[in-house]
């Protein structure tokens, strides 16, 4: 019997470093994370091999040394590099840097000695051992916090049978946690082969340490010239034992103001340390307060002042962290301090059988609540607010109340402050104290899903616009709250800085008739222009087109190029005349780019010698006279409208005057409408544009009919008067190369519709456009579902690790289930699959039955994939990946992704590509080859963007 308890884990406080390479951000995705090194079954640490790197004088690095302390940080940095001279050229992109570390992690069995000890360089690691030797099921796995550096992966020791195997050992990559993320849980790392039983196991540690300018900053800041990455590795043992642990880090719980929950939505973090889990049913405990129940049932009852309810069974995978949403629901004040419930747990069996065992556990939880007075003019607290993000998601925000109501008994407009990167508006009050407190606004501050998020684009502008709706659900649901609430129609003003700042100018330009006014500060244009791409190694071996199609991936986040849609747009911005971290020319950039689109309502205010944040930088006089002057009058456009709406996603993109882009003729492509009025006649000329949609608000008024048309001139073809008063839709009509006037979206006749209806139970795509990029997987409607093939056992780990990002870097909530109940659910033909954005890995039944579907121009051929065009390009190699975004089999809002390969060496790649972070080139399909590891992007077989049918899209698409 091995004792679990005393196994012991030390990592090497010596580190070998290899570097630096120069590339761009994000570039390491495309890369091995092991870059140059080739890490097989082979692999040798050459001490004296050197390897090419423009960033050497001599063109050659090798191997260095640095050093760890005793909590596991370690500084990395190569003095050596003239940084100085290359940054004279090349600015800031000189500085950005891939390196590789390597150290030593040994595992200590129960009954090795401490006083036994050897150093950890020293403990042999040769194959002359038996595979006897070794733990039969190893009875732990290791936690690993790795900050500030991109990726990690064990090695099995040399003489591991796991390396002499006939299956090709093929390491698994764990992100870290690189934005240094508070609330993030450890990744679960299981040893890639068992330790031995009766003397110590080494196993090598790789780590990809990137330096990028935006997280780390300029070394000229702390006085220095040389980037600097600080990284911080741990590593220590869980036994594994099949329970259920509590994650207080996830709870998410309202403030009670005057004895009312300020929401209706409460998280209960869990984490299965081992073992698969569903949590049943929630129970209430014993010494509950008299005016508190709560509900037996997943169901809400409306007796008691107090009602909790769980919403629907939550199953947890082994490692996994989850928040377990419950619903609240309150018809009287209550002010106690906790609640205390029990969640009942049912054990699930392995993987190949999913029936319920007879093992179950009781957890109890008890919440803090947290009690505010009333607000006033004089006194106020910041509040925390929760609601359901997604339907099934829960999420916080804190609200900043008004000092008053406003003349009419209600609020005006909300503010809403999108935060800077790395600010965790939780556990610091300086973002909210940054804004004065308001008349008679609400200032609504959202967190953007974590402190770094999606760069407040994806779900984090989703979050921001539903914590406004939120918030007014609240002030409108209890009677106390009702005169403090603001129109539902309300617009907002939207104020950020840094990250917010850009934040702000993408959601203005992307939603410009539901933001009254924009006062962005110190924000940054893109990430290309904060930091150029001109270092980057793919572009040494990519073809120009290819480099063309995955850089259009980056088109939706390119702010400047929308800037037309904000010509109506109050606009103050606001830099730092001094800004070291974000240049004050990025902010004149932005203002005269929207003057040149005929703005004339938009201001830049430097604030000299100041840097770039400082607690005054919204409380001058320019700012209270800027929101001072805004006019809430909704109908505020002239009745001479001369515009340009600019739309690269439909479905990402609001009206501008009522008009709104509903759908391209070649997706990944800009589209552009130009409308203007001239004695009565509209004139309209379109670009790329398939079909768009004119209603209220059009013209500044509530209805087309308001404002008298003589005629409709769209490209040079007249159409007269439109029945539908209220709105009209126009589409171009392929088959005939004009324009004309349509129905609804989905309408039956329509022929595009019809093309998408092939299985009965499929209701047909929105034609708004919910592909474009990979990274739309992350926009779901409803909780992710990670599919995963029952073998190899690698399949469940892609499965933990894409939860885990999932979890760090976004708080997007995913269950993963089996290809068997998937596949049951979808031939089930009274059930639809779960509504959520599937992702499916690996060559799986369910995987088959997307792909040969034929939504898209693929479909799988033995081992490898095939395209159906350009003569059936095949993709077969060994070690070939695929990322391919796709529809979802049954609800039309929703999307799949599959991320697999020709073999588990491919599907490895494949994974590295799951678009988690900005800037990270896939559009919705990329197929990778193993001359990625080196080449990067210039390894990429095959990308594209499907048209607006998941067809073919020639225009943009790569295929060799």
């Amino acid at each position: 019997m091995v004792n679990t308890m005393a196994w012991r884990i030390q990592v090497s406080n010596y580190w070998d470093v290899l570097g630096p390479f120069p590339i761009h951000a994000r570039e390491q995705y495309f890369l091995s994370p092991a870059f140059p090194l080739e890490i097989t079954p082979k692999y040798t640490h050459e001490e004296e091999r050197t390897w090419p790197s423009s960033y050497s004088s001599s063109g050659l690095v090798g191997w260095s040394e640095a050093f760890a302390d005793d909590d596991g940080n370690l500084a990395v940095s190569f003095p050596e590099v003239d940084w100085n001279t290359l940054r004279s050229t090349e600015g800031w992109a000189a500085l950005q840097y891939h390196s590789v570390l390597r150290t030593k992690l040994t595992v200590y069995p129960p009954d090795w000695d401490p006083e036994d000890d050897l150093p950890i360089d020293e403990v042999s690691d040769s194959d002359s051992d038996s595979e006897e030797e070794e733990v039969e099921n190893t009875p732990f796995r290791i936690l690993v916090s790795l900050l500030r550096g991109s990726q990690f992966t064990l090695l099995p020791p040399r003489g591991s049978p796991v390396l002499n195997s006939s299956k090709p050992f093929v390491p698994s990559w764990h992100s870290g946690n690189i934005y240094d993320l508070s609330k993030a849980p450890p990744n679960a790392v299981d040893l890639p082969s068992p330790p031995y039983r009766y003397r110590p196991t080494t196993y090598d540690v790789f780590v990809s340490g990137d330096y990028e300018i935006r997280l780390f900053g300029d070394p000229k800041d702390s006085n220095d010239t040389i980037p600097t990455l600080q990284i911080s590795f741990k590593a220590w043992p869980e036994v594994k034992e099949s329970k259920i642990v509590r994650e207080i880090s996830h709870d998410i719980v309202p403030d009670f103001v005057d004895g009312f929950a300020f929401g209706n939505a409460i998280s209960v973090g869990l984490r299965s340390v081992d073992g698969w889990w569903i949590v049943h049913s929630l129970v209430p405990g014993n010494d509950l307060p008299p005016e508190l129940d709560i509900s037996l049932r997943h169901e809400i009852m409306d007796s008691h002042i107090i009602k909790l309810g769980l919403l629907g069974p939550q199953r947890l995978a082994p490692t996994q962290t989850r928040m377990v949403p419950l619903i609240l629901k309150q018809n009287a004040p209550c002010r106690a301090e906790s609640i205390t419930f029990t969640l009942d747990l049912v054990e699930l069996k392995p993987m190949e059988d999913f029936k319920e065992s007879s093992r179950r556990m009781s957890l109890e939880v008890t919440l803090r609540l947290r009690q505010l007075k009333p607000w006033s003019t004089d006194d106020y607290d910041l509040i925390r607010a929760t609601f359901l993000f997604k339907k099934s998601n829960p999420a916080s925000f804190l609200v900043k109340p008004p000092l008053r109501s406003n003349e009419n008994g209600g609020t005006d407009s909300p503010l809403l402050a999108l935060h800077g990167a790395g600010v965790d508006i939780f556990a610091s009050t300086f973002w909210a104290d940054a804004i004065p407190r308001q008349s008679s606004r609400w200032i609504v501050i959202p967190p953007g899903r974590t402190e770094w998020g999606l760069d407040w684009h994806g779900p984090s502008t989703a979050e921001a616009w539903a914590s406004v709706s939120a918030l007014r659900d609240i002030l409108t649901q209890h009677e106390v709250f009702r005169t403090w609430a603001f129109t539902e129609d309300s617009k907002v003003v939207l104020i950020g800085h840094s990250n917010g700042g850009q934040g702000v100018w993408y959601m203005a330009s992307r939603y410009p008739d539901r933001v009254l006014a924009a006062i962005p500060a110190a924000g940054y244009i893109k990430s290309q222009a904060y930091v150029p791409l001109t270092q980057s190694r793919s572009a040494h071996y990519m073809d120009p087109s290819l480099r063309a199609v995955l850089e259009s991936s980056s088109t939706p986040d390119d702010n400047d190029l929308f800037l037309s849609n904000l010509v109506d747009v109050p606009v103050l911005a606001i830099h730092g005349g001094a800004d070291t971290n974000v240049p004050t020319w990025h902010s004149r950039q932005y203002i005269a780019t929207l003057k040149e689109w005929g703005a004339t309502d938009a201001t830049l205010h430097i604030d000299e010698g100041k840097p770039h944040f400082y607690p005054e930088v919204f409380k001058g006089a320019h700012v209270s006279e800027f929101l001072g002057n805004l006019s809430e009058e909704k109908a505020t456009y002239p009745p001479s409208p001369s515009f340009t709406l600019t739309v690269v996603n439909p479905a990402h993109s609001g009206s501008l005057r009522g008009w709104t882009i509903d759908s391209l003729k070649v997706p990944g492509r800009i589209a552009r409408i130009r409308v203007s009025l001239e004695n009565g006649d509209v004139y309209v000329r379109t670009e790329n544009v398939k079909r768009f949609t004119v209603g209220r608000g059009a013209f500044g008024y509530t209805t087309v009919a308001s404002f008298e048309i003589d005629k409709w001139n769209i490209d040079s073809r007249e159409f007269p008067e439109p029945d539908d008063r209220t709105k009209v839709t126009f589409v171009y009509k392929q088959s005939c190369l004009e324009w004309q006037i349509a129905g609804p979206l989905n309408k039956k006749d329509e022929e595009e519709s019809e093309e998408h209806r092939l299985q009965p139970r499929y209701r047909g795509l929105s034609l708004g456009g919910l592909h474009g990029r990979a990274q739309e997987i992350l926009d779901s409607p409803d909780s992710h579902i990670i599919v995963v093939p029952k073998f190899p056992k690698h399949a469940l780990s892609a499965a933990q690790r894409i939860a885990h990002v999932l979890n760090v870097y976004h708080k997007l909530d995913a269950a993963i289930i089996t290809e068997d109940e998937a596949m049951s659910l979808w031939l089930c033909v009274s059930i639809d699959l779960p509504p959520g954005n599937i992702i499916s890995i690996g060559r799986s039944e369910f995987t088959k039955e997307i792909i040969n579907h034929h939504f898209t121009p693929f479909y799988l051929h033995g081992a490898g994939l095939k395209y159906t065009y350009y003569g059936h390009n095949k993709y077969s190699g060994p070690g070939t990946g695929f990322v391919l975004l796709h529809p979802h089999l049954t609800n039309p809002e929703a999307k799949s992704i599959v991320v697999s390969g020709t073999d588990w060496e491919g599907t490895e790649r494949a994974i590295r590509l799951f678009p988690y972070r900005t800037g990270v080139p896939v559009p919705d399909f990329t197929v990778i080859g193993p001359a990625a590891d080196s080449r990067g992007a210039g390894g990429v077989l095959g990308a594209g963007v499907f048209d607006d049918l998941w067809k073919h899209n020639p225009p943009m698409t790569y295929l060799t």
